[in-house]
């Protein structure tokens, strides 16, 4: 749309942008700063993101931002990476969250240039922490062998977070030093994480999709679920729920579809 927009209007618009960085500019601000009812706004907006100046994060009501703040914030994120894995060789990764709060940006900028780092394979999110693609874990020999035996216990029991618990109460464990142990061993997939603190070997998860699929007929039941896997019902629902999400069974009410091999990734994209 052409607005007939003066270079001063989008002077001034660039730098009230620039002085509100990566909280960006409400349509509020506009009006009270600039003087700018919302419809000259809204059309001088348009008019630089198609220039691609800004981006238009909302259009009622209007809020925007320099593209060049999200870059700034991406290069922000990548270099408080960068310097946790410096200074915590050891450490899987930051929390999301606790990033975010960093630079104190709202959530929806900060998942934007989040989302686009992660899309671009630069950032990796693994167990709900965050790392550089480019950089993995390094841990003491003593603590290598500790997750070796984590590991072990995890595919011995399968399943049962009670293996978790008595792990971490043998060893002196404190519940953030597991967390990162478990954190370790999802980024090598060697376990996988589901719901509410589930956590299961890669290996096992593996048989349990082998079973399901030399099931006759293309559903089963929970009871079936059950009968082929051990399970109880406290178990049995947040593992279907995580196959769900893997893509190897569709929900159909009270019955699961059992997606056939080579499908999921198809499934998935659908979604």
């Amino acid at each position: 749309m052409k607005t007939g927009a003066r270079p001063e209007e989008k002077d001034s618009l660039a730098a009230l942008a620039r002085k509100y960085r990566l909280r960006g500019v409400t349509e509020g601000d506009l009006e009270r700063r600039l003087g700018l009812s919302p419809e000259r706004a809204l059309a001088l907006a348009q008019e630089l993101e198609a220039e691609g100046e800004i981006l238009i994060l909302s259009f009622q009501p209007l809020w925007l931002i320099l593209r060049s703040s999200i870059e700034i914030l991406r290069t922000k994120i990548k270099d408080a990476l960068e310097r946790h894995h410096r200074n915590r060789p050891s450490d899987p990764g930051l929390p999301a969250d606790r990033l975010r709060k960093r630079f104190s940006a709202p959530r929806q900028i900060f998942s934007l240039a989040l989302k686009s780092l992660l899309k671009e394979a630069v950032v990796v999110e693994e167990d709900e922490r965050l790392r550089l693609s480019s950089f993995a874990p390094c841990l003491a020999p003593r603590d290598e062998k500790l997750l070796a035996r984590l590991e072990e216990a995890c595919l011995r029991e399968g399943y049962s977070a009670a293996v978790l618990d008595a792990f971490r109460a043998e060893h002196r464990l404190s519940p953030g030093a597991m967390d990162k142990m478990l954190t370790v061993l999802v980024g090598r997939k060697k376990i996988v994480r589901g719901r509410e603190g589930l956590y299961l070997h890669s290996q096992w998860l593996e048989e349990v999709v082998a079973k399901i699929r030399s099931l006759p007929g293309k559903e089963m039941s929970v009871a079936d679920f059950k009968a082929v896997t051990g399970l109880s019902r406290k178990f049995a629902i947040p593992l279907l729920e995580l196959l769900d999400r893997m893509g190897v069974t569709r929900r159909r009410g009270s019955t699961r579809e059992i997606v056939p091999e080579g499908d999921e990734s198809k499934m998935r994209r659908k979604e």
